[in-house]
């Protein structure tokens, strides 16, 4: 099995998001048991998925799908079911 897990949320100042690509926050990473990039990630690289905002869990259901709840605006937060190389567009 693989460790699924998330650094937290993007930092949200404009002149970081140049740089986004090179963060590891605001992503969901995909490690092996030994630390290492699994090859059938979908950037090469730790990441599994992007744009995330502030994400507060994340699990498997029965059928092996990834979800993860998210803090959302001022209003609701939000769940997501995670995709291989899904862009959760945070920010917008």
């Amino acid at each position: 099995g693989n460790l699924n897990r998330s650094p937290g949320r993007y930092a949200p100042f404009p002149a970081i998001h140049r740089f986004q690509a090179l963060l590891l926050n605001g992503k969901i990473l995909r490690l092996n048991p030994d630390g290492s990039a699994p090859s059938d990630n979908p950037f090469g690289n730790y990441v599994w998925s992007y744009g995330h905002r502030n994400p507060q869990g994340l699990a498997f259901d029965s059928q092996g799908r990834l979800w993860e709840q998210e803090f959302g605006n001022a209003v609701m937060d939000e769940t997501n079911l995670i995709t291989k190389g899904g862009n959760y567009g945070w920010p917008a």
